[in-house]
């Protein structure tokens, strides 16, 4: 059942048209919910259905503490439909705007940064969205063994970077990750929105996956069991067989 404060909002929104800005993580906890579970969005939907609410964005698609929308359905003037496709800006930390160096930073400044924040790499950049390179301990330890001994970070940066858009679906995101280790993302305005890397979607890929290996292993399951019951159903099957004239 909704909090008694939700209740209220939705009160305000009918009786006054108004508009109220929450987050996904905010509607879950009016109905006493953690995660956007299958049970959990299907409760949440059936609720706001019936009062004639929606959000906007829909709080399935979004990252979970993203602001959206609740208001009345007569408001929209576009479909709100659930995405099927999980996409990159479902992560945390595709909504993290990574720290950053210029490329007139020092060497001992970007490690400074990677030591305080136990990084492994760090964008090299000039303002919000123009990405210049990176520079990461892989970086830094083969300038180094090749004889560097600038104190320019420029001389240590690598700009060759990988950049996804925030609407990246989830699954072609992992395969990128996995190859360049850690990717930038970025939203339409080209805004550089977070760093992915690969520990990061190490737990959304378990979410992902869990529910295609559960599945398989009802099938496996139901399979056994079918074969068992084939297997009692044949010497049965051939006595009434022999049995009957």
């Amino acid at each position: 059942m909704a909090k008694e404060e939700f209740l209220e909002l939705v009160k305000e929104i009918k009786e006054n048209e108004k508009e109220f800005e929450i987050t996904p993580r905010e509607l879950l906890n009016f109905f006493s919910c953690e995660k956007r579970t299958s049970g959990n969005v299907a409760y949440i939907n059936r609720f706001l259905m019936d009062n004639q609410l929606e959000t906007e964005p829909n709080f399935v698609n979004g990252w979970i503490d993203g602001d959206i929308i609740l208001r009345h359905k007569k408001k929209a003037t576009t479909k709100n439909g659930i995405d099927p496709i999980q996409r990159i800006k479902l992560l945390p930390s595709s909504n993290n705007e990574p720290i950053s160096v210029t490329k007139e930073a020092t060497l001992k400044e970007a490690i400074t940064l990677m030591m305080m924040h136990n990084y492994s790499q760090l964008p090299v950049m000039s303002g919000t969205r123009n990405v210049v390179g990176y520079v990461s301990w892989e970086t830094v330890g083969c300038a180094l063994t090749n004889g560097c001994k600038s104190e320019s970070i420029k001389d240590y940066m690598n700009s060759d970077v990988t950049l996804l858009n925030y609407e990246t679906p989830l699954m072609e995101a992992i395969n990128v990750i996995i190859e360049n280790e850690f990717v930038l993302v970025h939203k339409n305005d080209k805004t550089i929105s977070g760093i992915v890397t690969i520990a990061d979607i190490s737990s959304q890929f378990i979410s992902v996956t869990e529910p295609f290996l559960l599945l398989e292993q009802i099938e496996n399951h139901i399979r056994q069991i079918f074969l068992s019951c084939s297997n009692l159903l044949f010497p049965l099957k051939f006595i009434v067989i022999c049995l009957c004239p």
